[in-house]
């Protein structure tokens, strides 16, 4: 690629290839070095300052998640054309991040907030049990909804600096109201799936230029 090195030309393609479906993965030279012997070769100060070329040319972008960078591509559905991609356990940018992807990333990245494991959380675990309590204790409950602290932490951070936008009592509220005037069967251990199916749905209304949390939510699947 013209104005890179052939270092930083290798350290980008290695990016692609140790990225996940959705374009993630941690700016971690170790990484780097483990999934490319012949990288394993050469200095890291070498590796970090390609890496770092890469960032500042715009080629990957950055974002930090609990104290680990993490290197993404605004653009990557547009090339790489995702159809079918597979869960990761790399986190998803936040939605002011989001809001900057290309229209086809950004809606590859909200496919992301679908296929993280039901226990998935943003969240760091507990280191105890009385922690353990607390972070399992409910932000909302409702008749039929019932939000994990954890879950609700995980919104929030996702939704990033554009958090203060969002009443996020009053979204869980309307899905709460919907489940009990339809009467739409969800069995327990599917809930943080739907809730998490629901929250995608938002912000990529957010992106459609309609606004969050107002609308009627979607009816759950049997």
């Amino acid at each position: 690629m013209i104005g890179l090195s052939d270092l930083e030309y290798r350290v980008w393609t290695q990016y692609l290839l140790s990225a996940d479906d959705f374009g993630v993965c941690p700016n971690d030279i170790d990484l780097f070095r483990a999934d490319n012997p012949r990288l394993k070769q050469l200095p890291i100060r070498r590796l970090t300052d390609s890496v770092r070329r890469l960032v500042d040319i715009n080629l990957a972008q950055q974002f930090d998640h609990q104290g680990q960078a993490y290197l993404y591509q605004w653009d990557w559905q547009d090339w790489q054309r995702i159809k079918h991609p597979r869960a990761s356990t790399n986190p998803c940018p936040t939605a002011d991040i989001l809001e900057k992807c290309s229209p086809k990333t950004a809606e590859l990245f909200l496919q992301h907030l679908s296929k993280v494991s039901p226990t998935f959380s943003l969240a760091r675990a507990p280191a105890n049990a009385n922690a353990n309590a607390n972070a399992n204790a409910d932000a909302y409950a409702g008749q039929r909804v019932r939000v994990p602290k954890f879950l609700h932490k995980e919104f929030l951070a996702l939704l990033g600096s554009a958090s203060e936008r969002y009443d996020l009592d009053q979204w869980y509220a309307q899905l709460d109201a919907q489940l009990v005037d339809t009467g739409a069967p969800i069995a327990e251990g599917d809930m943080l799936r739907w809730l998490r199916s629901e929250f995608a749905s938002i912000v990529r209304d957010t992106f459609n230029g309609r606004a969050a949390f107002s609308r009627t939510p979607r009816k759950a699947t049997p």
